[in-house]
């Protein structure tokens, strides 16, 4: 298990949660329609927290992984038993890196504190917190993966024990959620990122920061559609969002408090039609990988054709734009050499950033995704 330094304990007190839309400045009363572009911009990391609070607390959240408003799973520190209401011995709770885990206080005198017993040298490293009725709840969030046992110092005798399993999501690309952007490329003169996935895929959204954002599917929040397949916080307590796209399409989201200040990305996937069987042995697709990757330069690739046809490779940037055409050519079925020069079909030298290559066969279409060096 990673060490990680000690950081300091956040209680969190439903009460207060509950009388936060109270004390909520003017604009966050008025919700979206009350304000600006310029007043979103404006608005500092304590007052954008409130927004996004008092926002879920009149609207559902659609598509999220959190059962409660401030933890994926609650362990209830009751007798000799941390219980999360799974059957076992020992209690374990399954989570995502970057999110939280609640324990609760329902009698006795506790503890909370890592580690598999007080003779652990890693015991009370990460978190060391006492479970009383002066102090009724604790939550830790798990930012690495890893499994992270814990046990009550008073009861250790009795077994009092429980684990946190955190895995990181698995997904085909990640959009990072920083300041006004949600970035997949890596640079941030992309105004409008872009991801190219098959179905089945999953996209994840992440914020690192302690910052305060939605994942809203949709244009913006005057879209009918607006929120209807996944409308969720991304905040400190819920730092990962993980979606899986189950259907082709073309699939904008944006940031419900910072719309107005363009934070949107767009996901679309494609799905390989039905394979045209070819004779046995024969592959048809992506014979190579594309590379170099990185490249500065040219990049190559071979081809798979099982019957004969119109073999098209596309480049586009990561906003979706289409940057040049390499192939478009009818083909026999055989193996053939394929690549792109770096250069837009104006001739020009394509600028660093990340770049999709979308080969398209009879039967077939498959994208992979390149990185070109400054």
């Amino acid at each position: 298990m990673l060490s990680h330094s000690r950081r300091p304990v956040r209680i969190w007190v439903a009460v207060a949660l509950a009388a936060l839309a109270s004390s909520l400045p003017a604009y966050a009363q008025g919700g979206m329609a009350g304000m600006s572009g310029h007043e979103h911009g404006s608005m500092s990391t304590e007052d954008m927290r409130r927004w996004v609070k008092e926002f879920y607390a009149t609207h559902p959240r659609v598509g999220g992984l959190r059962p409660t408003d401030v933890a994926v799973d609650t362990f209830f520190a009751a007798g000799f038993t941390f219980d999360n209401g799974r059957p076992s011995a020992i209690d374990t709770a399954f989570v995502l890196t970057g999110q939280s885990v609640f324990w609760k206080w329902v009698n006795g005198i506790h503890t909370v504190t890592n580690g598999n017993s007080s003779v652990d040298p890693q015991a009370g490293t990460l978190f060391d917190k006492d479970l009383t009725l002066d102090s009724t709840s604790f939550s830790y969030t798990f930012d690495v993966a890893g499994t992270y046992p814990f046990f009550c110092r008073v009861h250790e005798s009795f077994n009092m024990r429980g684990v946190v399993q955190v895995t990181a999501p698995v997904a085909a690309d990640t959009f990072l959620a920083s300041q006004l952007q949600f970035d997949t490329d890596g640079n941030p003169l992309t105004q409008v990122d872009t991801a190219f996935i098959q179905v089945g895929d999953k996209i994840l959204w992440h914020v690192d920061a302690f910052e305060f954002h939605t994942v809203t599917s949709g244009n913006d929040s005057q879209e009918p559609g607006a929120g209807s397949l996944f409308d969720v916080p991304l905040e400190p307590t819920n730092k990962n969002f993980l979606y899986q796209f189950n259907q082709t399409g073309t699939f904008p989201f944006f940031c419900r408090p910072h719309e107005f200040d363009g934070m949107k990305g767009v996901v679309v996937v494609g799905t390989p039609v039905s394979v045209v069987p070819g004779p046995p042995g024969r592959r048809i697709g992506f014979a190579t990988e594309p590379a170099p990757n990185p490249t500065t330069g040219r990049i190559a690739f071979r081809l798979a054709m099982p019957v004969a046809g119109r073999a098209v490779a596309e480049v586009f940037d990561a906003q979706g734009k289409l940057v040049d055409v390499p192939l478009n050519q009818f083909l026999d079925a055989g193996v053939f050499d394929a690549g792109w020069n770096g250069a837009t079909r104006s001739g020009a030298r394509a600028g660093a950033g990340v770049y999709h290559i979308r080969l398209s066969l009879p039967g077939y279409q498959a994208t992979r995704r390149i990185v070109m060096a400054p």
